[in-house]
């Protein structure tokens, strides 16, 4: 976590450190992220960037948590609402998936790039941390719906909301693959990651959505 001595920096200084690490973040994985280029960039002495973060993986996780946190705040009303089907749920999230990396293609190349960090000795699993984390947040949404008699009771409740995961994590890789998307080559450009019409990614979106809701069996 941030140190007080950047709690008292300038809202604008805070907001340049922290893109600057966002942005050397996402352009490489962990291992090859540079804190002294992030350093470099905001032409600081390496003992001034220390009274801010005590170490690269502190200034790491707490761009995790400041990324995510900006996304959920956008999307609670939608996660915590009762009168919606979950169903729609899911599809209106991803709308608005898309319309925050639009608005803020560094955090949401961010995101994806988190998303893929698997086992490092320093950070560990993030990729898994992270379905874990989603995992309990999730569960309870099925919850929720298991009692407005919305979904199948006969399930295990994290066995549902673990193949809502993987089904949003799986619609990337489709995208990526149906579309021909470098999402790698959008992020190292700044680019918003999804670079087609979001009417294509909506319906990509839906479908999935259906098959979660219908199955793959004749009605």
């Amino acid at each position: 976590m941030p140190l007080k001595t950047f709690e008292n920096l300038p809202q604008d200084r805070q907001k340049e450190i922290l893109n600057e690490g966002f942005r050397e973040f996402t352009m490489n994985n962990y291992s090859s992220a540079s804190l002294s280029r992030i350093i470099k960039r905001l032409n600081l002495a390496k003992g001034s960037f220390y009274r801010y973060f005590t170490s690269k993986k502190d200034l790491y996780l707490y761009l995790i948590e400041y990324a995510t946190n900006l996304r959920l705040k956008r999307v609670s009303d939608l996660l915590d609402s009762s009168d919606k089907d979950f169903f729609e749920i899911i599809i209106e999230n991803f709308s608005e998936k898309i319309q925050f990396d639009i608005e803020y293609p560094l955090y949401s190349g961010f995101l994806l790039n988190v998303s893929r960090e698997r086992f490092n000795e320093e950070i560990g699993n993030i990729e898994l941390d992270t379905k874990k984390n989603l995992l309990k947040m999730v569960t309870g949404m099925v919850q929720k719906h298991l009692k407005l008699g919305q979904l199948r009771s006969d399930m295990d409740v994290e066995l549902i909301a673990f193949l809502v995961i993987q089904v949003q994590f799986g619609i990337f890789d489709f995208i990526s693959i149906k579309h021909q998307i470098d999402f790698s080559d959008n992020i190292k450009n700044e680019k918003p990651v999804f670079s087609i019409p979001r009417e294509k990614i909506m319906d990509i979106v839906s479908g999935f959505s259906d098959l979660l809701k219908n199955g793959m069996i004749k009605q």
